[in-house]
C-alpha cells in the first residue's frame, strides 16, 4: 500500500504443543463439580491457540493520552516453514465485529498454513493461530516441527505521530 509509511517485520515461530485431553463433563456429578468442568471446558477454547486473539498495534506509537495506538492497516503473512502436522492455522474475525470477549468461538475465515503462501488481511480485523500438534513430518531447517512466518504489519501512521 503506498500510503503506508510505518512498518514493523515479526519473525513468528510456533513450537508444536502437547496434546491435552478433552474435558468431559459427567452429567451425574455435584452441580458444581459440572459448573467447575464446564468452565474448564470454556477456557480451553483459548487454549487451542499458539498466538491468542488480537489486533496489530505494535508500531510503538504512543499517539497521547486520550487515544489508542494505531492499528495496522494491512498484515501480510508469508509462511517459510510449516511442518506436516494439525492446526496451525491462521483464524480471522471480520474487521467489523467487536472484541472477542462478546464474540468467543467465532471465526469467519481461516487460512491453512503451507510453505511459500502468502496471506493478507486487514490489520484491524482481529486474528489468533491455531496450536501445532501431531507433527509428522518437519521442515529440514526446523527438525523439531515449528511452523514459521514472516509477518508484515503495515500501518498508514497520522501525520505528527
Amino acid at each position: 500500500d503506498k500510503e503506508c509509511t510505518g512498518f514493523v517485520l515479526n519473525v513468528l515461530v510456533v513450537a508444536p504443543a502437547e496434546d491435552e485431553e478433552e474435558v468431559v463433563v459427567d452429567e451425574n456429578a455435584p452441580e458444581a463439580v459440572k459448573l467447575l468442568l464446564r468452565k474448564k471446558a470454556e477456557e480451553s477454547i483459548d487454549e487451542q491457540y499458539a498466538v491468542g486473539w488480537h489486533r496489530d498495534a505494535t508500531l510503538g506509537l504512543k499517539p497521547g493520552a486520550d487515544a489508542a495506538p494505531p492499528l495496522a492497516h494491512r498484515v501480510s503473512v508469508l509462511y517459510v516453514a510449516v511442518p506436516e502436522a494439525t492446526g496451525g492455522e491462521l483464524c480471522l474475525r471480520n474487521a467489523d465485529r467487536p472484541p472477542w470477549r462478546s464474540e468467543r468461538g467465532v471465526i469467519d475465515r481461516e487460512v491453512a498454513p503451507k510453505q511459500n503462501r502468502l496471506a493478507v488481511f486487514r490489520g484491524d480485523a482481529e486474528h489468533a493461530v491455531r496450536r501445532v500438534t501431531n507433527v509428522t513430518k518437519a521442515d529440514a531447517s526446523f527438525p523439531k516441527g515449528h511452523r514459521v512466518s514472516l509477518v508484515l504489519e503495515q500501518y498508514r501512521v497520522p501525520p505528527g505521530l
